[in-house]
């Protein structure tokens, strides 16, 4: 007997054997050994933009002592996986300021700085500096960086024209743990997460797999918290940095896993840097120190992701 059910009984998932024909907190029911499908919808929208439900669908296999747990959400606002905890962006920052973009970064000029979907990786950043880097061109392994696509920023104001090359991005021009900085590459009224927040987060459990949503499917880190959960994509197929002490070249953050680094930053005022380090197939996510940020090596100077949090 194959069981999928709706745990959370809280009205808003409708579950059923057939498209269309789905009901409020359904179970379904399967053989062993066969083949079961079964479809999911919301009951109902949320209301606004910036709510969000989360529910679970637990599928139960054979005589119950194996279990697949389906986490769904529906809504893209901020999410706080804790009481009093901090509010996660959904989506990770991007800095692509091309009035022609296209693909997954196609959008206003400086109208946003955030990605749209949560399997969008949004750019790779230098500690200190909020000018992109694209997530995907160069290709993984490419060390020819000297295409690679930036948006850089000067005097905190987008460049009009895009510049190209890793050497053009430099790290520290300023100290994100400075009260006046630490929004950078951040939209207004959000701010880079600090290692104590990444910190608290790690408390909840993690699942790696992939996650799916109206732009498709990607690799990456699942933190949840009984229903609630928050997504951090790894990159393109889980090659999550791009490499300062390999030219810039898009590579795995972990060698022969498919992981990723974003920053964090430390107590106010103070010079300390962190990242934290998802890998696929991993159950915990790492807080890691960066020792001395000045100095040269692939900790220091790779290119990571971000994720902003309310101030």
């Amino acid at each position: 007997m194959v069981v999928p059910d709706v745990l959370d009984r809280a009205g808003f998932i409708r579950l059923g054997s057939q498209a269309g024909n789905t009901v409020l907190n359904g179970t379904v029911n399967g053989d062993a050994g066969s083949q079961v499908r079964f479809y999911y919808q919301p009951d109902s929208p949320t209301g606004s933009a910036t709510d969000n439900r989360f529910r679970r669908i637990r599928v139960t296999y054979e005589d119950g002592s194996l279990e697949h747990i389906v986490y769904n959400r529906q809504g893209y606002g901020d999410v706080q996986m804790t009481a009093g905890g901090a509010w996660w962006s959904s989506f990770n920052a991007l800095r692509n300021t091309n009035p022609s973009g296209t693909g997954n970064f196609a959008f206003n000029p400086w109208s946003t700085f955030l990605s749209t979907y949560l399997t969008y990786s949004g750019w790779f950043f230098k500690w200190g500096n909020n000018g992109g880097m694209h997530p995907t061109v160069p290709v993984p392994g490419d060390v020819n960086t000297q295409n690679l696509e930036l948006t850089i920023t000067s005097n905190a104001n987008p460049k009009s024209n895009h510049l190209t090359g890793w050497a053009n991005i430099t790290k520290n021009v300023y100290n994100r743990n400075v009260t006046t900085n630490r929004r950078e590459p951040c939209p207004e009224g959000y701010m880079v997460a600090a290692s104590a927040q990444y910190t608290t987060l790690a408390s909840g459990s993690m699942a790696s797999g992939y996650v799916y949503d109206d732009a498709g499917y990607e690799m990456g880190a699942l933190i949840v918290n009984g229903s609630t959960n928050l997504f951090f994509p790894m990159g393109s197929c889980g090659y999550g940095i791009r490499n300062g002490a390999n030219n810039g070249a898009l590579e795995y953050a972990v060698s022969g896993t498919p992981s990723t680094w974003y920053w964090a930053r430390g107590a106010d005022c103070s010079t300390a840097v962190a990242h934290t380090e998802f890998a696929f197939e991993g159950t915990t996510m790492g807080v890691l120190a960066i020792p001395n940020i000045i100095t040269a090596g692939k900790t220091q100077d790779s290119g990571k992701f971000v994720r902003c949090v309310r101030q």
